[in-house]
C-alpha cells in the first residue's frame, strides 16, 4: 500500500495539534516538544495555504480568510509589539502570544480545506480529530478552573470563572 505525502502530513498535523494543545497538562513535555509541534503546525499549514492559493478556482470564503490572515501578518510585522490598554486591568499585552494564537486558529484551516477537497480526509478522521480536540479543550478548561481555585483558596465563594475563561481566549493557545 502506497502512502502519499498528503496522508503523512495530515497525520503529523493532527498529532501536532493535539499534542501542542495538551502541553504541560497531562504529561509535562517541557518547552522543546510544544515548540516543535507548533513549528510543525505552522510549516504544514503554510505549505497547504500556498497550495490552496495557487489553485485556479478557490472559494470566496477561502480568499477572505487568506486576506484576513495576510492583513494580520502585515499588521504584526509593521505594527506595535505591545498593545497598551485603556483598561487598567489588562495592562500591556504582548502581541507575540496574540499573533501565535491567530496563526494557530487560522492556518490549520487550509490543510483541512485541501484534504477535504481532495477526499484525503474522511468523516471518521474528522470525528477523531474533533473529539480529541474537544477533550483537550474540556480538560484545559477544568484545569484552568482548578488552578484559579487553588490560587484563591477555599474562601473564593461565588465565582464567575467561566467569564474569565471566555474573556481570555488566547490563554489556551499561548505558550
Amino acid at each position: 500500500m502506497k502512502v502519499s505525502l498528503d496522508i503523512i502530513l495530515r497525520n503529523i498535523l493532527a498529532f501536532s495539534l493535539v499534542m501542542y494543545l495538551f502541553r504541560g497538562f497531562i504529561l509535562d513535555f517541557g518547552v522543546i516538544f510544544p515548540q516543535i509541534a507548533l513549528l510543525n503546525i505552522y510549516i504544514i499549514s503554510g505549505y497547504y495555504w500556498i497550495k490552496v492559493l495557487l489553485k485556479t478556482r478557490v472559494a470566496i470564503y477561502v480568499k477572505v480568510i487568506s486576506i484576513f490572515l495576510l492583513l494580520n501578518i502585515i499588521g504584526y510585522t509593521f505594527g506595535d509589539k505591545v498593545v497598551h490598554s485603556s483598561y487598567g486591568v489588562l495592562g500591556n499585552i504582548d502581541t507575540v502570544d496574540m499573533f501565535k494564537a491567530l496563526l494557530l486558529a487560522l492556518l490549520p484551516f487550509f490543510p483541512f480545506y485541501y484534504f477535504g477537497e481532495r477526499n484525503i480526509i474522511s468523516q471518521k478522521f474528522l470525528a477523531l480529530v474533533f473529539f480529541s480536540l474537544l477533550s483537550v479543550f474540556t480538560f484545559n478548561y477544568f484545569y484552568f478552573i482548578i488552578q484559579k481555585f487553588n490560587e484563591h483558596g477555599e474562601t473564593f465563594g461565588i465565582t464567575n470563572l467561566s467569564l474569565i475563561h471566555i474573556s481570555e481566549p488566547t490563554r489556551l493557545l499561548s505558550i
